[in-house]
C-alpha cells in the first residue's frame, strides 16, 4: 500500500506532462500563422523571403517573409 502511495506523485506528474503535450499539439494545429491571402507558396522561389516581401507589398501589406515550415508568407500589417 505504501508503494502505491509513493507512485502517486510520479503518476500525477506524468499525467500533467501528457496533458501539456496534448494542449500544445492542439494549439499548434489550431490555426495557420500564414497571412490570409490566396493560396501561394514560397519555398520553391529563388529567394523566398524577397519573393514574400514583394508578394505582401503587392497585396497592400508592409512586406513580409517566408514561413518555410508552412510554405507560405507571413505579411506585416500596416
Amino acid at each position: 500500500m505504501l508503494s502505491k502511495i509513493k507512485t502517486l506523485p510520479k503518476f500525477a506528474a506524468a499525467l500533467a506532462v501528457a496533458a501539456a503535450l496534448v494542449f500544445g499539439t492542439t494549439q499548434a494545429l489550431a490555426g495557420s500563422p500564414c497571412s490570409p491571402l490566396p493560396q501561394h507558396t514560397c519555398n520553391d522561389k529563388g529567394d523566398p523571403n524577397d519573393w514574400c516581401w514583394w508578394f505582401c507589398v503587392d497585396n497592400e501589406y508592409e512586406g513580409g517573409s517566408c514561413l518555410t515550415a508552412f510554405d507560405c508568407c507571413l505579411c506585416l500589417e500596416k
